[in-house]
């Protein structure tokens, strides 16, 4: 099966299973699925989830993030140097998976958010017209 496609069958089913959790309709490719897995993540960190559960976590959230970005903001999965990233253009990316990865080690505390990271994408790489975002 195609890589891209798993990831977005991957991200479907994670925001299925965030949507059961929650109850929340407002649940979807949007911010307020992004804001959901950032304050996750802060709980999550205080109770010293085991490596694998982690990782499990990151895959997860990490495909659902990058399709949020990409339903939000534009850009499409391409895969840099062995990472999955969304890709704007020929220079700008972001890597959700890295910045899951980095939120769950630092936290909020040490300057990582992937609520942050996907609030700053449309200033940064800006692939639709500002009047669009």
């Amino acid at each position: 099966m195609d890589i891209k496609k798993q990831i977005r069958q991957t991200a479907a089913q994670t925001l299925r299973n965030v949507r059961e959790r929650t109850g929340s309709r407002a649940i979807g490719y949007n911010v307020s699925t992004v804001a959901w897995i950032d304050r996750f993540i802060e709980k999550q960190r205080t109770v010293g989830l085991d490596q694998d559960t982690v990782d499990g976590l990151i895959n997860n959230f990490g495909c659902l993030l990058g399709q949020c970005i990409i339903e939000c903001h534009g850009g499409s999965w391409v895969n840099r140097d062995g990472s999955w990233a969304v890709q704007f253009d020929d220079r700008n990316a972001v890597f959700p998976f890295n910045k899951l990865q980095k939120q769950f080690e630092h936290g909020h505390d040490g300057g990582d958010s992937v609520l942050s990271m996907f609030n700053l994408v449309p200033k940064l790489f800006a692939t639709k017209p500002w009047w669009k975002w």
